[in-house]
């Protein structure tokens, strides 16, 4: 399984609804194919990178990252304070309600984010509580009214934190990385082939990404390693050996640096796991 089977989320082909929970902060940088919209309700604040930009943004805050930007949101946050997360597929801003379409001056933008006051944040908790326990039929209607609030709050002195998305090349990048056959590529040969130069292609992807390419490609042979793990009966040799790795013991070793757990114990645990 690819990279990006395991680490972006896929979600369904309209309003998706993640219910809250006492943290929402993403442990890695990661990006999905859907819009999200994140409501942070603690005090205090937030660091979000996005396409390699880095931002501290004050809380609460209301945060959009857009469909295919690679993004990472951490902090701290009140125990029992539930943070708000919605997604929905990026068709919908221009194919339903004329009330999403002015929303569009951030299309160009990765990251839309802006810290809210204490009653704004009050009256788009509302809307999130409800959104989350509305029918799929409500969930548009209820969508635009945040858009709408959040456009009422946007004045000439507002502060609002934007990410341009100039990295996204680095994207394709991902993509052909993961390819089987793509294998035998070096850094120079993809650095030709999206006519940058070496040392600019490994700085935006190290920026967003947080890996170098050495360490992400790497992260996809352990990635299809556990996928083994979890689905077969293989022994640990020879999955080793299938996902490119020179003997068991360097892939148990690889393994342990990058999960906190050895091959053995990850395959324990997903057995015994309740179903």
């Amino acid at each position: 399984m690819s990279f990006a089977s395991v680490r972006y989320s896929e979600y369904s082909s309209f309003v998706s609804i993640i219910s809250p929970g006492s943290n929402y902060w993403d442990t890695e940088i990661h990006s999905h194919t859907t819009e999200e919209l994140l409501l942070l309700v603690s005090p205090g604040s937030c660091t979000i990178r996005s396409n390699g930009e880095t931002f501290q943004v004050p809380t609460p805050a209301f945060i959009w990252n857009r469909a295919g930007s690679y993004h990472l949101v951490t902090g701290q946050s009140i125990v029992g304070e539930p943070s708000y997360t919605a997604t929905f597929p990026t068709k919908l801003l221009t194919d339903t309600p004329k009330e999403l379409q002015h929303f569009r001056f951030i299309q160009d933008n990765a990251l839309f984010a802006i810290p809210l006051s204490d009653s704004r944040l009050q009256r788009l908790k509302a809307l999130f509580s409800i959104l989350i326990n509305s029918p799929m039929a409500q969930r548009i209607p209820l969508l635009a009214c945040i858009f709408h609030q959040i456009s009422l709050y946007l004045k000439p002195d507002t502060e609002v934190y934007n990410s341009t998305g100039s990295n996204n090349y680095i994207f394709k990048v991902i993509s052909t990385l993961e390819q089987p056959d793509n294998k035998s590529l070096t850094t120079q040969d993809l650095a030709d082939q999206f006519h940058v130069c070496k040392s600019k292609l490994e700085k935006d992807f190290k920026r967003c990404t947080g890996r170098t390419i050495h360490n992400f490609r790497l992260l996809i042979q352990l990635q299809a390693a556990r996928m083994q793990l979890l689905t077969t009966k293989k022994t640990l040799l020879q999955i080793a050996h299938e996902c490119g790795f020179t003997d068991e013991s360097h892939f148990i070793r690889t393994f342990r640096k990058e999960f906190g757990m050895t091959p053995g114990t990850c395959r324990r645990n997903y057995k015994n796991k309740p179903r």
